[in-house]
C-alpha cells in the first residue's frame, strides 16, 4: 500500500499546550490524563472563536421522537433470541445515555419530553 500523502493529515496546533498522555499508570490517572488532554483540544478547538459564536447551534434540532425510536428497538429485540437479549441490552444502554443527556430517570419522561418538548415535572 502507498504511503498517505502527507497533506491528509490534521494539522497540528502549533503550539500544542496539551499535556502528553501517560503511558502507564493507573486506572484514575489514566482516565484524568485523557479528560485532560481532551478538555484541553476542546480548548485549542474554540480559541479565537468569539463567545457568541460558541453558543450557536449548527445544525437545528431532531424532528425524530425518542419513544418512537425506543418502540422500533422494542420491535427488533421482542423474539426472545440471543440477538434479541443483545438488543434489549444495546437499547437499555442507549436509553440510559439519552436520560443522562436530558437528565431524566425514567421512560415516563422521556415520553412526555418526546410529546411536548418539555420535562415531566415530578
Amino acid at each position: 500500500m502507498a504511503e498517505i500523502p502527507e497533506e491528509n493529515y490534521a494539522q497540528p496546533w502549533t503550539p500544542d499546550t496539551r499535556n502528553a498522555l501517560p503511558l502507564v499508570g493507573d486506572e484514575r490517572t489514566i482516565l484524568t490524563a485523557v479528560l485532560d488532554w481532551h478538555r484541553q483540544t476542546f480548548e485549542l478547538k474554540c480559541a479565537g472563536v468569539p463567545p457568541e459564536r460558541l453558543s450557536e447551534k449548527n445544525v437545528p434540532p431532531s424532528g425524530l421522537s425518542c419513544t418512537a425510536w425506543s418502540a422500533t428497538w422494542h420491535r427488533w429485540s421482542g423474539d426472545g433470541s440471543a440477538n434479541s437479549r443483545r438488543g434489549r441490552c444495546a437499547v437499555e444502554w442507549h436509553l440510559r445515555k439519552v436520560f443522562i443527556k436530558l437528565g431524566i430517570s425514567s421512560r415516563h419522561q422521556l415520553g412526555h419530553r418526546a410529546l411536548t418538548g418539555r420535562p415531566a415535572r415530578s
